[in-house]
């Protein structure tokens, strides 16, 4: 049975890497994020739905990709988003719920 891929795991994998802040790269993916939601002000045909749905969900991918990108993170696979989210926004929720 596969075991679950954890932060630790997925470093010691090398799936994740430690390395040079990537500023240019993250600013472009929050270009195309911004696109995209320009996208989504726009009416569309009710058969293009799932477009406006990928559309979401490649905003998101691209936000959390230039957060990591500026935090000088490289993944092997977008799947790995998930993990970086869970571990590195763990302190936002901790300074929000502190309320400073």
């Amino acid at each position: 049975m596969k075991q679950k891929l954890t932060w630790k795991s997925a470093v010691q994998q090398k799936l994740i890497r430690k390395g040079l802040v990537q500023k240019a790269k993250a600013n472009q993916m929050e270009e195309m994020a911004s696109v995209r939601e320009e996208f989504l002000r726009e009416p569309i045909d009710e058969k293009f739905i799932a477009l406006r749905l990928e559309a979401y969900y490649d905003i998101i991918r691209e936000l959390l990709s230039a957060h990591a990108y500026k935090q000088g993170f490289t993944f092997t696979s977008d799947a790995l988003l998930p993990l970086y989210a869970h571990h590195h926004l763990q302190s936002h929720k901790r300074t929000i719920a502190r309320g400073t």
